[in-house]
């Protein structure tokens, strides 16, 4: 359990997990309840009864907001909610004991918590005039309980000895410091959440861009830029490379005979010799319907065997759905490049080749 709880946490801070509204809200209204308690035991122990009373009453309401609020998905509300207390609760001890215990402080840390759990809400994403408009209510509070606490003096004056005053303004300076540092990391980390899902989309929609959905192989459009470097290197170098335009045999009479999707079974099959046959610096495609194009970074002869190799599979190979079971054939035609040959005049070339091929009986490489 405790090792699912640590790989559950890595998982938050590395962005690889979201961290829910559920266990957000609860925890922080969980931290406030314990924070409450600890208030009111300290002001006991200095017989201050009115904050006694008012951080118990706070300890039982935010248990309440975690125990049923929150599990009913009000989290607007308990918003709402724990900012009046925050603000109620500054407020009053700041008039009841003095400026000097820095509770007005809560009032500013209160600004990045909002913003936190606003904008990394669902609900209010992306939502910026919402928190702008609780920072500027929390600020007109502020300057009014600023110029009220100038006409009046606190209840409790001279109660706290002088080194509690300097303790309990170091610890709620302590707790305002935790609460903005808290909520702007988990900031970072809910962006860094969000940057790994545009990522992970960005790479989904990068697939569907350049591959083939039905034999996932490059399309047309990814596999121009690999011609045009391969093209582009040669030229420089001198690196020979050439170009396999493959077609499958009477594939025409293969959807007519047997249907669609026995056709698309074939494209598969086919595809998967394909890729079986291809070194890591080779590249394959789906040209168009059943043809397909090959950049193989080796000489015609080598390339001619290559071909030879994936006819010889194709032929053999067996296309089966449960109801039919089938074999086809492809033609292929090989051209390797020369000085002064572009991408277009190589396929073209090929082509020829592979037109020769069907003309003279199909199942054959033709270079």
């Amino acid at each position: 359990m405790f090792n699912f709880a640590l790989e559950q946490l890595k998982n938050i801070l590395t962005g690889d997990r979201k961290l829910n509204e559920d266990l957000k809200y609860s925890l922080l209204v969980s931290l406030l309840s314990i924070i409450h308690f600890f208030f009111s035991v300290f002001y006991s122990f200095l017989d201050i009864i009115p904050l006694v009373i008012y951080n118990l009453g706070s300890t039982i309401f935010y248990i309440f907001l975690r125990y049923v609020v929150t599990k009913k998905k009000r989290y607007f509300l308990v918003l709402n909610l724990m900012v009046m207390e925050v603000i109620l609760f500054a407020g009053s001890s700041t008039l009841i004991l003095g400026w000097d215990l820095g509770y007005m402080l809560y009032f500013m840390c209160l600004i990045p918590v909002i913003f936190y759990l606003l904008f990394t809400s669902p609900k209010y994403y992306g939502n910026l005039l919402l928190p702008l408009i609780y920072s500027i209510v929390i600020c007109i509070i502020y300057i009014i309980i600023r110029i009220s606490y100038l006409d009046c003096t606190p209840w409790y004056i001279g109660t706290i000895p002088n080194r509690l005053v300097s303790f309990m303004y170091v610890f709620n300076v302590f707790l305002a410091c935790f609460f903005q540092t808290t909520s702007s990391f988990l900031f970072m980390v809910e962006i860094i959440h969000m940057q790994n899902a545009l990522k992970a989309q960005n790479k989904v929609l990068d697939n569907l861009a350049s591959l083939d959905p039905l034999t996932q192989l490059c399309n047309r459009r990814s596999m121009e830029p690999h011609l045009t470097h391969t093209l582009e290197v040669s030229r420089a170098t001198g690196t020979p490379f050439s170009l396999i335009l493959g077609d499958i045999d009477d594939f025409k009479h293969v959807n007519d005979t047997y249907g669609h999707e026995v056709g698309d079974k074939v494209l598969e099959k086919v595809a998967e010799i394909l890729k079986n046959q291809m070194r890591d610096e080779d590249y394959v495609c789906r040209w168009g319907g059943e043809e397909f194009l090959l950049l193989i970074h080796a000489n015609k002869e080598a390339a001619k065997a290559v071909g030879e190799r994936i006819r010889s599979e194709v032929e053999h190979s067996i296309v089966t759905d449960g109801k039919y079971s089938l074999s086809v054939t492809m033609t292929f035609g090989v051209m390797d490049y020369a000085p002064g040959y572009s991408i277009e005049k190589l396929i073209s070339l090929a082509d020829e080749n592979l037109y020769k091929g069907k003309q003279n009986g199909k199942n054959q490489v033709v270079a």
